[in-house]
């Protein structure tokens, strides 16, 4: 039986200017490390005049990041809602991006999920396009469900 936890919810406003940046905010706890299925829901907004791609990179080690999930990129002031179910089952081989804490890196695909279990920290990384004058407020929901014995 799966029991749902509690939901880890991110709000950020992604960059003024094109740039690739972190989000302050970082989903942590125990449930991303023993969760068994995962609930990811994003309420997304472009910028103004520009693209906005959003990404999850998760921890595999000290400083070290990976891409997780990059949902479809987001023309200017486009407002989108997605929900993704990732549950660490089947075989797929992605190329993804990685970075540091201080400098994240991406490369996944747009609209693509790599669907292993994150096992650790998640955190979001916006790379706001050429021509983004005002960031926009995003919000990113994680919810982790449990397998109890």
């Amino acid at each position: 039986m799966r029991v749902k936890e509690a939901s880890l919810v991110v709000a950020a406003t992604s960059p003024a200017a094109a740039s690739t940046t972190a989000v302050g905010g970082t989903f942590k706890g125990a449930n991303l490390t023993r969760g068994s299925l995962f609930v990811i829901d994003a309420a997304l907004l472009g910028g103004t005049g520009g693209t906005l791609d959003v990404y999850l990179q998760r921890k595999v080690a000290t400083d070290t990041w990976r891409d997780w999930i990059h949902f479809p990129q987001l023309a200017a002031a486009t407002a989108k809602k997605y929900t993704v179910t990732v549950t660490g089952e089947g075989v797929s081989i992605a190329e993804v991006g990685g970075g540091s804490d201080a400098a994240p890196g991406v490369t996944i695909a747009a609209n693509t999920v790599v669907n292993v279990l994150p096992g650790g920290d998640v955190r979001v990384v916006f790379v706001s396009g050429t021509g983004v004058s005002v960031g926009a407020l995003n919000t990113v929901t994680i919810t982790p469900y449990v397998d109890m014995a």
